[in-house]
């Protein structure tokens, strides 16, 4: 589904306010500044400006928080980012993730000065995990793929996976069928590029060299456990259950599948997007291209029957959503070790696949919560409900807002 950008559901509303009030969009730069403009038949133009707060990491860019809040909220703050203990303490990044299950970071980020393998292979690898900002601050996960091919040692950051607990979380002690009960997440993200640096070169599994990062960056599957970039694990009695979610390139998924937003396919345990066909695949269609630049999802899943989650998936302000039906996958990367009751998880965990992703945000609120239009939008929509007619009555005045 195209998305459709605040202003466009702001043409839409004017249009229906008046026919004598024509109404277009003067300029729009990624919901950061948006112009428009009101011509009157045969009259004057006026110009509004309105300025969106978009450059500020927080939760609700395009959608506002749900009522009450979310349940949960990882920002990616700077010093969020935080190694931890180790074991299986909920220590690590903002002080309530762990990375104990087969986890290979060795605590260090994109851009540290990385050991020479063939003098100390236990020392630093390339890849890692660390807080960055460009006028966002966000966590960057990079795999470089399989370090070990070329020396290093374990851990050497070609596995990057973590786990925060739900049922942890105020209020949350009886969660535990979080995804069949209903289920809210809301994610903004988008594909690391060395347009972005730092990120430091490929290590693919032998026999392939050492190579520059992509330039377009590089996606990752949904693996055959669903372990994706994020996603959630449920226990229902013994049996434990996960989803998992992904920026996919092209390069990344089978052919006739395309890139966007990819999920676990159609069918119950074969959930693997690396054998995902046009047929089995669940994607939300974005191109390559634009999957470097960021995007918010808001995506809602809850039981559709005993093989499949119901997943509703919104993306960029856009208010009407793209259904899939989601198979589930019969086991978990945390749980089946019995650490934590129900999770939320995210990262980077193929031990040999190599992909890079940066997270502004991530969040959840148990339930099933419609998205509501960040609250600029709805601003916006007031002002010129109210100003388009008042100015229809005095063609001489120019008006100005600026809505933050």
């Amino acid at each position: 589904m195209a998305e459709e950008h605040p202003a466009v559901r702001i043409d839409r509303v004017v249009r229906a306010l008046d026919p004598a009030v024509q109404f277009g969009i003067a300029r729009v730069l990624d919901a950061e500044v948006v112009r428009v403009a009101f011509y009157k038949r045969f009259g004057t133009a006026w110009r509004i400006t309105v300025r969106y707060r978009a450059n500020f990491a927080r939760a609700g860019i395009r959608y506002t928080d749900p009522r009450g809040g979310w349940d949960y909220q990882y920002d990616a703050d700077p010093g969020e980012d935080a190694f931890g203990a180790g074991g299986n303490a909920f220590d690590a990044l903002d002080g309530t993730w762990t990375h104990s299950q087969a986890d290979k970071w060795d605590g260090t980020a994109p851009g540290d000065a990385v050991s020479d393998p063939t003098v100390d292979p236990a020392g630093s690898s390339p890849g890692g995990v660390g807080i960055f900002g460009d006028g966002t601050s966000y966590l960057r996960i990079q795999d470089t793929g399989d370090p070990t091919s070329h020396f290093w040692r374990d851990p050497s950051n070609r596995r990057i996976y973590f786990a925060h607990d739900i049922v942890g979380d105020p209020n949350n002690d009886d969660a535990g069928a979080v995804m069949d009960d209903g289920i809210t997440l809301t994610a903004r993200l988008r594909i690391a590029t060395p347009a972005h640096p730092p990120l430091d070169d490929a290590f693919p599994e032998s026999p392939n060299p050492q190579q520059p990062w992509p330039t377009g960056g590089k996606g990752y599957q949904v693996s055959a456990d669903a372990r994706g970039m994020f996603g959630l694990e449920q226990k229902i009695g013994f049996l434990t259950q996960s989803t998992g979610f992904s920026l996919a390139t092209e390069a990344d998924t089978p052919d006739g599948v395309g890139s966007g937003l990819i999920m676990n396919n159609t069918i119950r345990n074969n959930v693997d997007t690396t054998v995902a066909t046009p047929e089995t695949a669940n994607l939300v269609a974005i191109s390559d291209q634009s999957l470097a630049d960021w995007h918010e999802f808001w995506i809602t899943i809850q039981s559709d029957d005993d093989n499949h989650w119901r997943v509703m998936v919104y993306r960029d302000g856009a208010l009407t959503a793209e259904a899939f039906s989601v198979g589930k996958r019969d086991t978990s990367e945390y749980l089946r070790a019995g650490i934590g009751a129900a999770n939320l998880v995210m990262g980077l965990s193929s031990g040999s696949n190599l992909g890079a992703v940066d997270v502004d945000f991530l969040a959840y609120k148990l339930g099933v919560h419609a998205p509501v239009p960040e609250p600029s939008a709805l601003a916006l929509i007031a002002c010129l409900a109210v100003c388009g007619m008042a100015t229809m009555r005095n063609a001489r005045r120019v008006r100005l807002f600026e809505v933050c």
